[in-house]
């Protein structure tokens, strides 16, 4: 990957606080895992010369040819894990799985676990033939074991639950399971990494996968580690490294972890749940349709809605559609970096519906679709799923969090140190750079003068910086070049020319003051307003301009009644008298201002 992007080391740390991301690659990663698949001993010391040169020949090319592949787009996916947060669907079904466990007795409770794993394999299949008998399911689901891929019929699954109404030369694999004699930490790992490569292949096996199963969870996993269980399902998304190309990556998010074997069905009850079975039957008819050698019939595993109006949780898990942003992350210096990505450089996964009567509603599927958008991100900023990741110096951050206090008290900021000299600035995500109207105006005239009062000048006020949610609320953001007033801003750097204060521009550096914020603010919503004619700039900036006048007035009544209050009860208000003066200063300094030609 290339330097300037956001390596391995970086993610582990930040996946304390934001996100867990631990790499495994589907393909060998040692030496001696890829001799093994050669069927070379390199530790045999009696092996002739010519085998350790083979060996190392064949090494090499595998390696060669691995990494020419990654950079062209290979069509396998690689696999990372990231926690279930990440996704509204995969966060609902976690937690109707820790409900549902934690709240049932119902259990095999005569289970017990067999020594080899062979004898476990033939146990959990009996318990698991009687589960779907019990469940009325026999005629919807089937069980298979020890199961080829179509792409790769040397490797074999333990177990795999599909539907039962495909076709024989369909390689369908929507709930896959493994086994190990026990639970041990060795055992554990392995099994995660087989029903991860096992998961690989089975969305291969999907005709154009790269299409039909984009932000899809899709399969559900199961290990089963002696009387240990875990869930997993796997959500297909994409990379971009540094050759420039995506290619497909596939994320492991685990949904429960260390259960008893004894509880398997009430996982089964959640998995295969009405509301699931409808979303893969319908992800096959349309992932098939047109790969079929003949017609692929309609399977009627519809959600009954009487069934939809009892299982809320159920109801829940479905209604979700969740945008998830996956981009490689550049760390490009710069002294500022808007929060919002550029509009040029997005990318937007469309999310279609499927008409029923007068009104669009979704599909199955796209109730369950985990991620619509991916964009790449410039400079030193990455949104991740709800969170914004920014770097910053280590000598800045406890500024720029005191700064963040102050404007916006309400909202959780933290630090994620990386080493000595750089850190990130977490933050949530409030929104996108489209302020234009004049209840936006408001909000971030009110959070600057909370700035204003505690001494300090943002700095930087432009339209980039200036963010609304979609309740219309405005939130003014980035306050790397926040300094006290009356001083000088760091590197006399001072927010971009459009913006810019005419007292900024020159020879002579001016000291950075209140009303030049105010200026900044009235020229970006005339930026955002006027487009590109220059009689509307003219307009908007006067309209602006009288709106924030309109604001600083009304804060200059509400001091003054608050002044003669305290004055009759508790004295004379010294810092409420200073903030009356300086309203008034920028009420006097607004009054005035005007576009330089």
């Amino acid at each position: 990957m290339d330097s300037m992007c956001l390596d391995q080391h970086f993610i582990r740390q930040v996946s304390q606080d934001v996100v867990k991301l631990l790499p495994t690659r589907s393909a060998p990663s040692t030496s001696s895992e890829i001799q093994q698949r050669l069927g070379l001993d390199m530790h045999n010391n009696n092996a002739p010369s010519w085998v350790a040169s083979s060996a190392s020949s064949s090494l090499k090319r595998h390696e060669r040819k691995e990494k020419q592949q990654q950079c062209a787009g290979s069509a396998s996916p690689l696999y990372e894990e990231v926690s279930h947060k990440h996704f509204k669907v995969t966060t609902a079904l976690a937690r109707h799985l820790y409900q549902r466990i934690h709240s049932s007795d119902e259990g095999w409770s005569t289970f017990a676990v067999p020594d080899p794993e062979s004898r476990l394999q033939l146990r959990f299949q009996k318990y698991l033939q009687r589960y779907l008998s019990e469940r009325a399911l026999s005629s919807k689901l089937t069980m298979l074991c020890q199961v080829p891929f179509e792409h790769a019929t040397s490797i074999r699954a333990d177990m795999a639950v599909t539907l039962t109404d495909i076709h024989d030369d369909h390689f369908f694999f929507p709930f896959l399971i493994e086994f190990k004699r026990n639970g041990s930490e060795a055992n554990v790992k392995a099994a995660t990494a087989q029903v991860s490569e096992y998961a690989v292949h089975a969305v291969r096996c999907v005709p154009r996968f790269r299409e039909q199963l984009v932000g899809l969870p899709f399969p559900f996993a199961m290990t089963v580690c002696g009387s240990s269980v875990d869930v997993f399902t796997f959500v297909l998304g994409h990379k971009q490294p540094s050759c420039g190309r995506r290619f497909p990556k596939l994320y492991r998010v685990k949904l429960f972890s260390d259960a008893q074997v004894q509880r398997v069905p009430v996982i089964l009850d959640v998995l295969l749940s009405p509301a699931w079975l409808a979303y893969f039957a319908e992800l096959y008819t349309t992932a098939f349709r047109h790969h079929a050698r003949k017609p692929v019939p309609a399977l009627h595993l519809a959600w009954p809605q009487q069934q939809q109006e009892q299982e809320s949780e159920e109801q829940d898990v479905a209604a979700v559609v969740e945008e998830f942003a996956l981009s490689s992350i550049g760390l490009e210096e710069s002294p500022w970096t808007p929060q919002e990505p550029r509009a040029w450089s997005t990318h937007t996964q469309t999310v279609s519906l499927a008409a029923d009567g007068p009104e669009q509603q979704q599909t199955a599927i796209e109730r369950h679709r985990a991620v619509v958008n991916f964009e790449t991100f410039a400079g030193d900023v990455v949104r991740w799923n709800d969170a914004v990741l920014k770097r910053i110096s280590s000598t800045a951050a406890e500024q720029v969090v005191k700064m963040w206090n102050l404007v916006h008290p309400d909202i959780d900021v933290s630090i994620l140190d990386i080493d000595q000299r750089t850190c990130f600035l977490r933050t949530p995500y409030l929104g996108t750079p489209t302020i234009h109207t004049d209840g936006h105006l408001r909000c971030a005239v009110e959070q600057l003068l909370r700035l204003f009062f505690a001494g300090y000048v943002h700095g930087d006020v432009r339209a980039e910086n200036i963010v609304v949610n979609n309740k219309s609320e405005a939130f003014v953001i980035d306050f790397g070049l926040s300094t006290k007033c009356d001083t000088i801003a760091p590197g006399g750097y001072n927010t971009w020319l459009v913006e810019r204060h005419p007292d900024m521009f020159g020879e002579v550096i001016a000291l950075h003051r209140p009303e030049h914020d105010l200026y900044s603010l009235a020229m970006a919503l005339a930026r955002n307003r006027s487009a590109s004619a220059a009689n509307a700039f003219f307009h908007w900036f006067a309209l602006a301009r009288s709106i924030i006048l309109r604001v600083l007035r009304e804060k200059q009544q509400l001091l003054e009644n608050k002044g003669r209050q305290q004055e009759q009860h508790f004295g004379e208000d010294h810092a409420g008298q200073q903030q009356l003066q300086l309203v008034g200063h920028l009420i006097a300094a607004m009054e005035t201002a005007t576009i330089v030609h």
